[in-house]
């Protein structure tokens, strides 16, 4: 798993923007070769300052993949109480 997976889930819409605190995920998925990143061009709106974009490569869906997989064979059979289905 790991703190890259808040940044994987932005780019998948789950999350309506990345939160500073987000940009370690960005880095850490980076150095394990999940993202691939490059600095677009800079633009007068952002003050002169580019953008970077990050693009989820192969290894790091493989990645997201096993690790919903763990999250998920967690939580079978948990019971919250006040729920009406067990997940």
């Amino acid at each position: 798993a790991g703190t890259w997976l808040a940044g994987a889930m932005f780019r998948c819409r789950r999350l309506k923007s990345p939160p500073a605190r987000y940009w370690l995920a960005y880095v850490d998925g980076e150095a394990r070769a999940y993202l691939t990143s490059w600095e677009g061009d800079s633009t007068p709106v952002r003050g002169g300052r580019s953008r970077r974009h990050f693009q989820l490569r192969p290894e790091g869906g493989d990645a997201l993949r096993r690790s919903r997989g763990m999250l998920d064979r967690m939580w079978d059979g948990v019971e919250i109480a006040g729920s009406s289905k067990a997940r």
